[in-house]
């Protein structure tokens, strides 16, 4: 049996600033990740060594969290490919190996993200407080008919609604300079929910925040929500990083 023994983070350039590591050294202190740096075929892979093997899930998530951290600190100053987590790989040099058998393919998905950040917006119509007197009242006959239709009306005039919200959200990031933004449909069943992920310049990521944060207080007095995040690296305009090609 194969056990894997080291996880892939992402790739960066060769020279990126990263190389050396400052922007998570600060963040290197704080955990117990044995992070190493390889170099393959002029890119710069960044991995841990895997701890032992454990049953618990909260250890996984600690895992996860600690991939998105160290991801989100490195692409505050450098463009990174982030690996899906949970690949493993049995040994450094099977690592490197895989980053040189698709280097090409690496190099044009650092093209694509250079110089830019992910910012994701959700935007949400909290759902009505249930009242189970009037919904018991309303069960017989045509007031019951009637309370469905009517909640069926509702829902698909907040879903139209939410179109118009995402899509007026997309003109707010491109009037800053997004290049790039996805449309992320409700999950089914989850009409009442809808994203979208802005591809913004580094440098424009904070005013890129501050104009969402003021859409975020209008569209509250409307009755909707809207969650921001970000910035982080560009997760959702790299064809997965490239991972389909490992």
């Amino acid at each position: 049996m194969t056990v894997a023994r080291w996880v892939l983070h992402g790739i960066l350039a060769e020279d990126a600033v990263s190389t050396g590591m400052p922007s998570i050294s600060a963040f290197l202190q704080q955990t117990d990740m044995q992070i190493r740096r390889l170099r393959a075929s002029g890119l710069l892979g960044i991995a841990s060594r895997l701890g032992r093997a454990s049953r618990d899930p909260r250890a996984t998530q600690h895992a996860a969290l600690l991939h998105h951290r160290l991801i989100t600190a490195v692409s505050l100053q450098d463009d990174i490919l982030p690996f899906r987590f949970g690949q493993g790989f049995t040994s450094l040099s099977a690592v490197a190996s895989m980053i040189s058998k698709s280097s090409h393919e690496w190099r044009h998905a650092l093209s694509e993200i250079a110089g830019r950040q992910e910012i994701t917006c959700r935007i949400s119509i909290p759902s009505p407080a249930r009242n189970d007197t009037a919904d018991r009242r309303s069960a017989v006959g045509s007031s019951y008919l009637a309370t469905q239709l009517q909640a069926r009306r509702a829902a698909r005039d907040g879903a139209a609604r939410l179109e118009l919200i995402a899509h007026s959200l997309a003109d707010v990031v491109r009037g800053i300079g997004s290049e790039a933004v996805k449309f992320q449909r409700a999950p089914r069943g989850r009409p009442t929910t809808l994203a979208i992920d802005a591809l913004v310049n580094r440098g424009d990521a904070h005013a890129t925040l501050s104009a969402l944060e003021g859409e975020s207080a209008r569209l509250a007095e409307e009755g909707f929500a809207l969650q921001v995040d970000g910035p982080w690296a560009p997760y959702s305009f790299v064809d997965g990083g490239g991972q389909h090609l490992a």
